[in-house]
């Protein structure tokens, strides 16, 4: 297609694009909305809330990401005045700005009309965020990085240096992929143009964020306390009973086997397969073959080759925010191949793979996105953090029980603390007391893991319950976590709790707190 034609295809399908761009934002935001999860979207707002009200990150906040994430988070929350439906705000907001970014890429490489494509097959094999999670606000800075990336503009060198830096402070395993590739392609530059002050630019973007964030750590008496959340993967990976190797291996064989055989149920596979193989072919053409070196399409090669380190479970919303970073490179090469024939057929079939995907996936191929009951979830105002969440009459119920009992308690009982061997954080959220935990949940498939993050946390529970000065609600047996402290202890109320481990969820007072409220029967 030639550039005139492509220019008046594109214009032409602008305006579709841009609305269906806005309808997939807002959809997101309402689907997302309806999902009561109170482990992954409590963490990443309560870190955000935490970091409002004081507290130190992770001295006394359980960062498990990045900073930058929870200080961008942050900054949407008090914009809405601490509404939950902020962080998903943030989320779409950055997620599709990347597939514009991304697009643009596509443009910069070919033409027009790849950058349509680009964006359809983005949108329709990933339609939404699944989760407020920093990997979709770390892409947004990955496509930054490559968008502004010139080898022989020094200003965009600098852009590019500081998005790339900004993508790992953002989601920090990111710098496993990033800074072996920044390495690469600065080692590229100085073999291919020989221009230190190219570099010189690259690298001084690329610091400054670093710099910055390594300031604000010592200054703060921070340092350690991050270093050791560097060790946290291989506590996940510890906890699950795997290996790196392990993990290797099911991606290699899921993607040679599953991803190509199962394209009826999961599409989305086969498209990220497709990218992969491309980029692999390219970057060796590129190295090898071709006369005039493209640093920019060699860097998004080694980059999407490179982190799918990050997405070595094969999870969708991972791949598609790290490994599809190399989309524009399928394009680029269909782009410079001069067959029409063939062009067009490789379009097909992406572009049939990619609508196949919309029609029978909608929503993405999200399983938990499949249970939402629209028909009988509503809004409530009952509490300010959730007052734009829309679900069922159950959830709410138990969060104004969970409230009341605190309420009873604070109002009652001299009490200073509260503690949470439950895996919902809303419940935790939502107490007027204190908080004694960093990792504010206990997951039961993770083992003893709210003790590698804080290791005299039973210690100072067991303080805390000698002095009659802290209350806990747990799931049934997650109370033995405390079980020598408990002769002081009565169970006041049991809450039948559905999704969670464990049939019930159960508040302990101290006996002192009890018979106040029996005394002025409020029990």
């Amino acid at each position: 297609m030639t550039l005139e034609r492509s220019k008046k295809l594109y214009y032409f399908l602008l305006p579709f694009l841009l609305a269906f761009i806005v309808f997939s934002f807002f959809r997101s935001i309402n689907i997302i909305s309806h999902i009561y999860d109170s482990m992954h979207h409590g963490l990443i707002f309560s870190n955000g809330v935490d970091l409002l009200e004081g507290k130190k990150p992770y001295k006394e906040i359980f960062i498990q990401y990045g900073l930058l994430g929870t200080v961008l988070n942050s900054i949407f929350i008090y914009l809405s005045n601490f509404n939950i439906v902020s962080i998903y705000y943030a989320t779409s907001s950055f997620y599709f700005l990347s597939i514009i970014i991304l697009s643009l890429t596509t443009k910069s490489l070919s033409n027009y009309f790849y950058m349509f494509l680009t964006c359809i097959i983005f949108l329709f094999n990933h339609p939404m965020p699944h989760f407020p999670w920093p990997n979709y606000l770390a892409f947004f800075f990955l496509t930054l990085g490559v968008y502004f990336f010139s080898e022989h503009n020094y200003k965009k060198l600098f852009l590019s240096g500081f998005c790339l830096s900004c993508s790992f402070l953002v989601r920090e395993n990111f710098y496993y992929f990033i800074i072996p590739s920044f390495l690469i392609i600065n080692f590229l530059l100085f073999i291919f143009h020989k221009d230190l002050k190219r570099i010189y630019f690259l690298i001084s973007g690329f610091l400054l964020p670093v710099i910055i964030f390594l300031i604000y750590l010592i200054s703060n008496d921070l340092f350690q306390d991050w270093l050791f959340y560097q060790t946290l993967p291989f506590e996940y990976l510890k906890s699950h009973g795997n290996s790196f190797f392990y993990l290797l291996r099911e991606f290699i064989i899921f993607f040679s086997t599953q991803a190509i055989f199962n394209i009826v149920n999961n599409p989305q596979y086969i498209i990220i397969l497709i990218i992969f193989l491309f980029n692999i072919f390219v970057l060796f053409e590129e190295i090898f073959f071709n006369k005039d070196k493209n640093l920019k399409v060699i860097l998004i090669c080694i980059i999407c080759l490179s982190s799918s380190i990050v997405s070595i479970n094969y999870e969708i919303f991972r791949l598609y925010t790290s490994v599809i970073i190399g989309l524009p490179i399928l394009f680029y090469r269909i782009y410079k191949t001069n067959n029409s024939q063939n062009n067009f057929i490789a379009c097909f079939i992406l572009l049939f793979i990619s609508i196949y995907s919309f029609i029978y996936f909608p929503k993405g191929n999200v399983k938990f996105f499949q249970k939402i009951d629209f028909i009988n979830s509503y809004t409530s105002k009952e509490f300010q953090y959730f007052r734009s969440q829309k679900w069922p009459k159950e959830k709410w119920n138990n969060l104004i029980m969970i409230n009341k009992m605190d309420s009873l308690v604070k109002n009652n009982c001299k009490i200073e603390y509260v503690a949470n061997f439950t895996p919902d954080i809303f419940f935790y959220l939502i107490s007027d007391l204190k908080k004694i935990q960093i990792f504010p949940l206990i997951v039961n498939n993770m083992k003893n893991f709210e003790t590698f993050v804080q290791k005299n946390l039973y210690a100072q529970i067991g303080d805390e319950m000698k002095k009659s000065n802290i209350y806990i609600f747990s799931m049934e047996n997650n109370i033995n976590k405390v079980k020598k402290n408990l002769d002081n202890y009565v169970e006041i109320y049991s809450l039948e709790v559905k999704d969670m481990k464990g049939t019930s969820m159960r508040i302990w007072v101290p006996k002192k707190c009890y018979q106040k409220l029996q005394l002025n029967n409020l029990l």
